[in-house]
Protein backbone atom coordinates (compact mmCIF):
# COMPACT_ATOMS: atom_id res chain seq x y z
CA UNK A 1 0.00 0.00 0.00
CA UNK A 2 1.31 3.45 -0.89
CA UNK A 3 1.37 6.03 1.88
CA UNK A 4 -2.11 7.56 2.03
CA UNK A 5 -2.47 11.32 1.61
CA UNK A 6 -5.81 11.63 3.43
CA UNK A 7 -5.06 9.93 6.76
CA UNK A 8 -2.28 8.75 9.04
CA UNK A 9 -2.05 5.20 10.33
CA UNK A 10 -0.15 2.70 12.43
CA UNK A 11 -0.64 -1.03 12.02
CA UNK A 12 0.72 -3.65 14.41
CA UNK A 13 0.34 -7.30 15.35
CA UNK A 14 -0.39 -7.58 19.07
CA UNK A 15 0.21 -10.88 20.85
CA UNK A 16 -0.61 -12.07 24.35
CA UNK A 17 -0.04 -15.73 25.05
CA UNK A 18 -1.66 -17.71 22.25
CA UNK A 19 -3.88 -14.81 21.13
CA UNK A 20 -2.79 -12.35 18.48
CA UNK A 21 -4.62 -9.67 16.53
CA UNK A 22 -3.92 -7.02 13.94
CA UNK A 23 -4.68 -3.48 15.11
CA UNK A 24 -4.98 -0.73 12.51
CA UNK A 25 -5.14 2.74 14.08
CA UNK A 26 -6.26 5.52 11.73
CA UNK A 27 -6.50 9.29 12.12
CA UNK A 28 -8.16 11.44 9.46
CA UNK A 29 -7.85 15.15 10.26
CA UNK A 30 -11.22 16.75 10.86
CA UNK A 31 -9.87 20.09 9.68
CA UNK A 32 -10.22 18.98 6.05
CA UNK A 33 -13.32 17.84 4.20
CA UNK A 34 -13.67 14.15 3.35
CA UNK A 35 -12.27 13.66 -0.14
CA UNK A 36 -13.37 10.82 -2.44
CA UNK A 37 -9.78 9.51 -2.50
CA UNK A 38 -10.05 8.91 1.27
CA UNK A 39 -12.34 5.95 0.63
CA UNK A 40 -9.99 4.54 -2.04
CA UNK A 41 -7.00 4.83 0.28
CA UNK A 42 -8.95 3.36 3.21
CA UNK A 43 -10.05 0.47 1.01
CA UNK A 44 -6.39 -0.17 0.09
CA UNK A 45 -5.48 -0.31 3.79
CA UNK A 46 -8.37 -2.70 4.45
CA UNK A 47 -7.22 -4.88 1.53
CA UNK A 48 -3.88 -5.36 3.28
CA UNK A 49 -5.18 -6.19 6.77
CA UNK A 50 -7.88 -8.47 5.33
CA UNK A 51 -5.14 -10.89 4.21
CA UNK A 52 -4.12 -11.73 7.79
CA UNK A 53 -5.49 -14.78 9.59
CA UNK A 54 -5.68 -13.02 12.97
CA UNK A 55 -8.61 -10.97 14.21
CA UNK A 56 -8.47 -7.41 12.85
CA UNK A 57 -9.39 -4.31 14.85
CA UNK A 58 -9.69 -1.00 13.04
CA UNK A 59 -9.77 1.87 15.51
CA UNK A 60 -9.15 5.58 15.47
CA UNK A 61 -10.64 8.92 14.67
CA UNK A 62 -12.10 9.07 11.19
CA UNK A 63 -13.79 12.44 11.74
CA UNK A 64 -16.92 11.31 9.95
CA UNK A 65 -20.18 12.28 11.62
CA UNK A 66 -21.77 8.87 12.16
CA UNK A 67 -24.86 10.39 13.78
CA UNK A 68 -25.73 11.92 10.38
CA UNK A 69 -27.17 8.73 8.87
CA UNK A 70 -28.26 10.45 5.65
CA UNK A 71 -24.82 11.95 4.96
CA UNK A 72 -23.18 10.51 1.82
CA UNK A 73 -19.78 10.18 3.56
CA UNK A 74 -21.34 8.37 6.51
CA UNK A 75 -23.13 5.95 4.21
CA UNK A 76 -20.01 5.28 2.16
CA UNK A 77 -17.91 4.75 5.30
CA UNK A 78 -20.39 2.32 6.87
CA UNK A 79 -20.79 0.47 3.56
CA UNK A 80 -17.01 0.13 3.23
CA UNK A 81 -16.71 -1.25 6.76
CA UNK A 82 -19.51 -3.71 6.05
CA UNK A 83 -17.89 -4.81 2.78
CA UNK A 84 -14.83 -5.97 4.72
CA UNK A 85 -16.87 -7.54 7.52
CA UNK A 86 -16.03 -4.80 10.02
CA UNK A 87 -18.62 -3.33 12.36
CA UNK A 88 -18.83 0.25 13.53
CA UNK A 89 -19.04 0.34 17.32
CA UNK A 90 -18.41 3.87 18.62
CA UNK A 91 -18.15 3.91 22.38
CA UNK A 92 -18.99 7.57 22.86
CA UNK A 93 -19.45 10.69 20.81
CA UNK A 94 -16.36 12.84 20.62
CA UNK A 95 -17.91 15.79 18.82
CA UNK A 96 -19.38 18.58 20.92
CA UNK A 97 -21.51 21.18 19.21
CA UNK A 98 -20.46 24.71 20.00
CA UNK A 99 -23.15 27.33 20.65
CA UNK A 100 -23.87 29.64 17.75
CA UNK A 101 -22.21 33.02 17.92
CA UNK A 102 -24.61 35.89 17.27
Amino acid sequence: MDDPSTFEYVCARISAGQYSAIVLVIYRPGSSAVQPIFFDELSSAFDVVATFQEAVYVVGDFNIRLEHCDDANTKQFVDLLSHYGFACQPTTATHTALPAVL
